[in-house]
């Protein structure tokens, strides 16, 4: 929720210029990254720390889309 109101107040409509695919684990999101699957996707803690471990980087972090989120 929190980065599709980023991408909508970036001026980007979901189902046109995004295409939002929702996986059912932070790990079926890393692997899924790592398999050049999806762009990007989010995840939270502890699994930041264990992306970046495999070789990917962080784009941004949740308070840079929605100040002060945790």
């Amino acid at each position: 929720v929190l980065f599709r109101t980023g991408l909508i107040e970036a001026g980007l409509e979901i189902n046109k210029d995004v295409k939002i695919v929702e996986l059912d684990s932070a790990a079926s999101i890393i692997e899924a990254i790592k398999k050049d699957e999806i762009d990007a996707g989010g995840v939270w803690i502890p699994h930041i720390k264990n992306s970046e471990l495999q070789g990917l980087k962080v784009a941004m972090y949740s308070g840079e889309v929605l100040k002060m989120h945790p």
